[in-house]
């Protein structure tokens, strides 16, 4: 998955704050040895303020409620496909309320500086079928993680369960493509080992 917040809205910011910052550096130069600048100063400090002040905001929302990814590749296919644009939210993971068939954003176990986008199968105590079809207990703590195009995805079957901490948020609603605008409906894609597949409805 691709972040982005990042490319599209701090990299513009950055730049933006900096040419405010210098403007206000400037401004507050020329106030120092010309006393009628005063008012334009105090303009450029203004904007300044109201640049940061964008900038905070923009973080929190970003960090702790709601973010936006490009999906990339197939492993969620049919559900999620390659190229949608996707916001996701957080509050759900900092209050502790995933549940199995969720869809969920969180930072691959292989490579941290990436993003994996999958379905939680299952949760502490759960137990799941790894690759090699061997019973697996998820630990407390852990959440396991497969892709709804089991056969083109790489997930816990072959990394295991991963911390819950790994997990930034839960998709929420696509905005791209237009044909399939709309909220993200998460339900669980398959029973557990032992478990009633009439629950199924309930998610």
């Amino acid at each position: 998955m691709m972040r982005l917040p990042t490319g599209l809205l701090f990299g513009p910011f950055s730049s933006v704050l900096l040419s405010v910052a210098r403007y206000a550096s400037g401004s507050f130069t020329s106030r120092l040895s010309s006393p009628r600048l005063a008012n334009g100063s105090s303009k450029s400090w203004r904007l300044l303020k109201a640049t940061i002040k964008y900038g905070c905001i923009m973080y929190v929302v970003n960090n702790y409620i709601v973010d936006f990814f490009v999906c990339i590749g197939p492993s969620m296919e049919p559900t999620i496909q390659s190229h949608d644009v996707v916001i996701t939210e957080h509050i759900s993971q900092r209050f502790g309320s995933l549940r199995r068939g969720d869809l969920i954003v969180a930072r691959s176990p292989i490579n941290p500086t990436s993003f994996i986008c999958k379905r939680i199968v299952g949760l502490n105590g759960d137990l799941v079928y790894d690759e090699n079809l061997h019973l697996v207990k998820v630990p407390r703590g852990h959440v396991w993680l497969e892709g709804d195009n089991a056969r083109d995805s790489v997930d816990s079957r072959r990394y295991g369960p991963i911390p819950e901490g790994l997990v930034r948020s839960k998709l929420y609603f696509r905005l791209w493509p237009l044909s399939r605008f709309g909220r993200i409906v998460n339900f669980k894609r398959r029973s557990l080992p032992g478990e009633d597949l009439e629950e199924l409805s309930s998610y």
